[in-house]
């Protein structure tokens, strides 16, 4: 096959000779002018690659020379090449890509890996779930959707919507999840590893809702009324769990998954395991008295309602059998439970004199410097359980339960 440089004189001066003449272009690799009895027509050639293995050399006619000058034809094969660089065929361009390919995975996959990831690092049941739920809740109906098909307009417009149908906030976790999924997940497989080239992040150009910090805090003068409203609570098991979750200022997720095993009494601490902490780290939360009597009342109400169960605050599934709480908000007192108790629980140990570094301690809070870092919680148990019991009284005396 000759390689000549075609100028448009010499492909209209090209005549039959007996027999086909194939003329490959010097300035367009891959782009041929094949000669014919009776026409004249321009040809791509090149050789199809997926996921490292050649598949085919791919012959593909782009039309005659008269519907299709010199130029054109070196644009349009341009295009064509770019196609089967890509790993597809452009003899048969809807055939599905490579299954191997990153570039075919459906939203599933995606999804899927990445949980497999976040397992594989060892993060919380709780974030795994969350993230799982983003799928569920927000983007199920793309499910069976290749990644190839994802687009910047689509995830724009999705963003959109759920803005206005869910919110600012679950907006943002949503799409927030699928370009986290997108670049730990797809991103370093295509780069390293496939040759079917994977579109940027479609969700990169999305800026997110402003949304405020949140600042719900149950206020000093709140707390009578606070403390009157769990009494009235139908459910005695969910006001032991909201009034720990007043005098520990643990995380919600945390407090509804506490588990009978992990009680210290007479040293006055619960050892949360790393595996369940947020920073991976195991925590020793120092109990107060008043801490301990609210632990006891829960395991005799759970020993009546739940026998057997190794949870604190256990409740029973809407599948059967008994799982950990894991609703930490109450409607007869909206913005008052849950992560709103652990600020109160902040603001209460500094007005009662407990010093910053110690009240962090207290809610395993990342320590502000290096000087810090040195202390070690371990070795200031008593001191910190003696803290702790500072806490308590302040706010018990602030919500008149002590006498």
């Amino acid at each position: 096959m000759a390689v000549v440089k075609l100028t448009q004189k010499l492909v209209d001066s090209q005549k039959w000779a007996g027999k086909t003449a194939l003329l490959r272009d010097a300035k367009t690799p891959g782009l041929i002018l094949a000669v014919n009895k009776t026409s004249k027509t321009w040809k791509i050639q090149a050789d199809l690659w997926q996921r490292r293995k050649l598949i085919k050399t791919v012959r593909h006619t782009m039309g005659s020379t008269e519907d299709m000058s010199l130029d054109e034809a070196r644009t349009r094969a341009q295009e064509v090449l770019a196609q089967i660089k890509k790993g597809i065929d452009p003899n048969a361009p809807d055939a599905p890509i490579d299954p191997g390919s990153v570039a075919n995975w459906t939203i599933q996959q995606l999804w899927d890996a990445y949980e497999a990831e976040l397992v594989r690092r060892g993060r919380s049941p709780r974030t795994i779930k969350d993230f799982r739920g983003y799928l569920d809740r927000h983007l199920s109906n793309w499910r069976s959707l290749r990644l190839h098909e994802i687009t910047n307009s689509m995830c724009a417009d999705r963003f959109n919507d759920l803005t206005d149908e869910v919110g600012p906030v679950a907006a943002n976790h949503a799409i927030g999840a699928l370009r986290t999924a997108w670049n730990r997940s797809a991103a370093g497989r295509s780069n390293h590893t496939d040759p079917v080239p994977l579109q940027p992040n479609p969700t990169a150009s999305i800026v997110k809702n402003a949304v405020a910090a949140r600042t719900q805090v149950v206020l000093p003068h709140d707390l009578p009324k606070w403390w009157e409203a769990t009494e009235a609570l139908p459910n005695p098991l969910r006001r032991c769990m909201h009034r720990f979750g007043l005098l520990s200022g643990l995380r919600p997720g945390k407090l509804m998954a506490l588990e009978r095993d992990w009680i210290d009494f007479p040293n006055h601490v619960i050892h949360l395991p790393a595996e369940v902490m947020k920073r991976r780290e195991a925590f020793d939360l120092p109990l107060s008295t008043p801490m301990l009597e609210l632990l006891e009342e829960a395991f005799t109400i759970g020993d009546v309602l739940y026998s057997g169960s190794p949870w604190v605050f256990p409740t029973r599934s809407t599948k059967g059998g008994v799982v950990a709480t894991s609703v930490a908000r109450e409607k007869s007192m909206t913005g008052q439970t849950g992560h709103p108790l652990r600020r109160t629980h902040k603001t209460m140990a500094l007005v009662a004199g407990v010093s910053d570094l110690k009240s962090a301690l207290l809610l395993h809070h990342k320590i502000g410097n290096i000087s810090d870092v040195y202390a070690s919680p371990a070795a200031m148990h008593q001191d910190l359980v003696a803290q702790q019991e500072l806490v308590s009284e302040h706010i018990l005396a602030t919500a008149n339960v002590l006498n």
